[in-house]
């Protein structure tokens, strides 16, 4: 069950239906280890993983996702400050 805490205009979730699949994929394609990956990879990794978002005044700022993938442990922060 997704977590949700909100706080005058920022909101923090574990919801990834609320995570915006183009703000974080432009983001990655521009970083050095994710450059040309695809947009359904990263909806697809986003649906199987465990993410935290920040959002302030309904702008996706940051997400922290972590998963399993081949038998280790996968972290990504982002600042998505736009």
């Amino acid at each position: 069950m997704p977590y949700k805490y909100q706080k005058e205009n920022f909101i923090i979730t574990t919801d990834p239906a609320t995570f915006d699949v183009d703000v974080i994929h432009g983001y990655l394609t521009r970083s050095y280890w994710k450059r040309g990956v695809l947009k359904e990879h990263v909806a697809r990794s986003l649906k199987h993983s465990l993410g935290f978002a920040l959002f302030a005044d309904n702008k996706q700022n940051w997400l922290r996702q972590s998963g399993h993938r081949l038998y280790r442990f996968c972290l990504s922060v982002l600042g998505l400050f736009h």
